[in-house]
């Protein structure tokens, strides 16, 4: 069966051999395959292949099926045998495609792009391509693209799915594009999309306009298609044979490179951004770099090559310099170049030139490092080395320390690996003790020296003692707890003080856990520094209970309430029963049983009791008698403690007749019960049976009742 597809759709293609046949094979709905001719529009079924989502045709010979559900079909067309080579796993799969090395390409309604090769028998799976295949896979000159689910025709890049973007869009043509194919023919490339129409419609792609034309259409609906040389679009139809290189021999730019390619169609144009052509081959003022060179002909077809130019330039990048210590010819710098060249000679005298870049031994100061490339290409960059002090502070403090006047305090410590460090004020007299004393407001000078008479000097400024009560922070008593709290904040620059509250030293200046009351503190520095002041600890007032007015519940029904009576003392109170909050102590529709109450104020002071809530029983008074000339007993009625559903009234006489019913309505609504009438007629003395059914009640009532006239 496949065989006699194959030998039709032969004569199909080959019969057009004069010239460009633009014959393209396509599936239908219907699962047959079709042989479509451009010229003139007209199709044939050649046989029914089963349903794909789409198809391609491969340089091995063979034609390949996708289904939905991701199995890859291959169709013999020799001995006409299917044979499944591989399985996608995932679903969705509507695009399918081959290239001329061989590898089919697969894209799914989800993003996926997979591809397999038949000759190894091995699958790859490529990042998501960021939009959705509706139809079809192609290749037009070298490059990937495909009918999205947004009805567009996009540019795919396998590896790179950044560079994805919309070519097309078709919205404009009324159709939803599912069919992508290319004929080939020698440099000549043709793509027709196919609309997923019962009667699709076919349209001619305008790759350089980036737009399409009606054709005609088809009684077929297309699910994709392909050609028999469709592959070969995925190579570029221009040979590149050369790049010439004319690089400059110690400048970034200033280089050049010809381009020689040879092609059947016509003169060449090129680019280097595949957007710009121009007619020369030749492209100057080049920087270093590699560059994708761009060649066109004249029918659109376009051939690709990089080329990269080097040359003996060089630029500085950076001087990394460590610094000598204590005036040592202990420091060095590390030359950092971009160069594209390892010829390079380094020297920072001009005379003497090495081939490393680093230099050593160098006492501080400003240096010139020459750089010379290929023994030519020379230029110059300055640097400094510093000097690090050996001497190292480890703590200095200067502070007043007293309220008196000359009692200042500068104190330091500095270490050296030298040995020790000796200091002093007037880089003089020089001491090892590191204090020094009954200094008066001033900015100082503090000079160190070790024993390898590295020294290091340092202004300090000795400020004016502060001592002066900044702020009291007070937190009244909350809650009915000893829970107030004070802090006393001074403004000082001395070096400690002592805290004393009613004549007990402090061991901090935040004071905790205080009753109300009133407060007298001093803060005691050195010499005459003394803060005398007082304070106040305040108590707001707890809500505090009074009592709860307890309703009980009535039959399980939930008519019980509670009502919480307190004195809110000024506090805006919040209640929750069982974690239920309320704005209001009153709370209704309780079912009786215990509860936990929750009462709390602004002022976050919270207060729990236990609520139990009784249940009383349904009391139901059923009379046994009732008189209908008794303006007093004239109803046969009932009545309960609270307001019941009655589901059911009805009354029989002693023969088990029914005399009155009625069904659903409220236990208080009087005007519904018996008055003794049968159908409008006065019943007759006698006794009657009742059954009485409640609807919130799992009871029913039972009995007699006795008619008097």
């Amino acid at each position: 069966m496949i065989r006699s597809l194959w030998i039709i759709y032969f004569i199909v293609v080959v019969g057009y051999s004069n010239g460009f046949s633009q014959n393209l094979l396509v599936n239908d709905s219907n699962g047959d395959l079709v042989g479509f001719s451009v010229n003139g529009c007209e199709t044939n079924v050649i046989e029914d292949i089963g349903f794909y989502t789409d198809i391609a045709a491969h340089p091995n010979g063979f034609i390949y099926g996708i289904n939905a559900v991701g199995k890859l079909t291959r169709i013999n067309v020799e001995t006409g045998q299917l044979l499944q080579v591989a399985d996608f796993t995932s679903s969705a799969f509507y695009a399918l495609t081959s290239n001329a090395e061989g590898l089919i390409f697969a894209a799914s309604g989800l993003g996926d792009l997979v591809s397999y090769d038949p000759s190894i028998n091995s699958t790859t799976v490529y990042p998501n391509m960021g939009f959705k295949a509706a139809g079809d896979l192609t290749y037009y000159q070298g490059s990937l693209y495909m009918a999205t689910s947004e009805n567009t025709l996009a540019y795919i890049d396998p590896d790179n799915p950044a560079n994805n973007e919309v070519f097309i869009d078709f919205s404009s043509s009324g159709a939803e594009v599912y069919g992508i194919v290319s004929a080939v023919d020698g440099c000549d490339v043709q793509t027709y999309a196919f609309s997923n129409d019962a009667n699709a419609k076919v349209f001619q792609i305008d790759w350089l306009a980036k737009s399409f034309n009606y054709v005609c259409e088809i009684n077929h609906e297309v699910y994709g298609g392909s050609s028999e040389f469709e592959f070969a679009a995925s190579d570029d139809l221009i040979q590149i044979d050369s790049i010439v290189i004319n690089s400059s021999p110690c400048e970034l730019s200033n280089s050049s490179f010809s381009v020689f390619a040879s092609t059947d169609a016509g003169p060449l144009s090129y680019s280097i951004d595949g957007v710009n052509f121009q007619d020369s081959n030749e492209f100057v003022d080049m920087d270093l770099g590699t560059y994708t060179v761009y060649v066109q002909d004249i029918t659109g077809c376009t051939g690709t090559e990089t080329v990269t130019i080097t040359s003996g330039f060089f630029e500085f990048e950076q001087i990394v310099t460590d610094e000598a210590f204590c005036g040592q010819n202990d420091g060095s710098a590390n030359v950092v170049v971009n160069a594209s060249t390892s010829d390079l000679m380094f020297s920072i005298d001009g005379i003497n030139f090495q081939d490393s870049p680093q230099f050593s031994n160098l006492a501080p100061g400003d240096y010139t490092v020459t750089v010379i490339a290929n023994g030519m290409c020379t230029d110059e960059m300055m640097f400094s080395v510093g000097d690090i002090p050996s001497i190292y502070i480890e703590n200095i403090e200067a502070y007043q320390a007293s309220c008196a006047a000359g009692t200042g305090i500068i104190e330091c410590l500095a270490t050296s690996p030298n040995g020790e460090v000796l200091y002093s004020l007037d880089n003089v007299n020089f001491t090892d003790e590191p204090i020094f004393l009954n200094l008066t407001e001033d900015i100082y000078t503090l000079y160190f020296i070790d024993e390898a008479d590295c020294t290091l000097s340092i202004t300090i400024a000795l400020e004016e003692s502060i001592f002066q009560l900044y702020d009291i922070i007070v937190e009244p008593v909350r809650c009915d707890s000893i829970n107030g709290s004070a802090q006393i904040i001074v403004d000082t620059n001395l070096p400690s003080y002592e805290l004393w509250v009613n004549g007990i030293l402090s061991e901090d200046d935040i004071l905790e856990e205080l009753d109300a009351g009133d407060y007298e503190f001093t803060v005691q520095g050195a010499d005459d520094c003394v803060i005398d002041g007082q304070f106040q600890i305040e108590e707001i007032p707890a809500f505090s209970l009074d009592t709860f007015l307890i309703s009980p519940d009535f039959c399980g029904l939930g008519y019980g309430s509670v009502d919480a009576v307190f004195e809110p003392n000024g506090n805006t109170l919040r209640f929750a029963l069982d974690g239920q909050s309320s704005n209001d102590s009153f709370i209704t529709s309780l079912i009786g049983g215990s509860y936990e109450m929750t009462v709390s104020d602004q002022n976050e002071c919270v207060s729990s009791y236990e609520i139990f809530v009784p249940t009383e029983d349904c009391p139901v008074f059923i009379p046994n008698v009732f008189a209908p000339n008794d303006p007093n007993n004239d109803q046969f009625m009932i009545n309960t403690a609270i307001p019941l559903e009655v589901e059911e009234f009805s009354i029989y006489d002693r023969w088990g007749n029914l005399v009155f019913s009625k069904e659903n309505f409220s236990s208080t609504d009087t005007s519904v019960f018996w008055n003794g009438d049968i159908n409008g007629t006065p019943a007759p003395a006698a006794v009657y049976v009742y059954n009485i059914v409640f609807k919130d009640l799992d009871q029913s009532f039972f009995g007699d009742i006795t008619l008097i006239r």
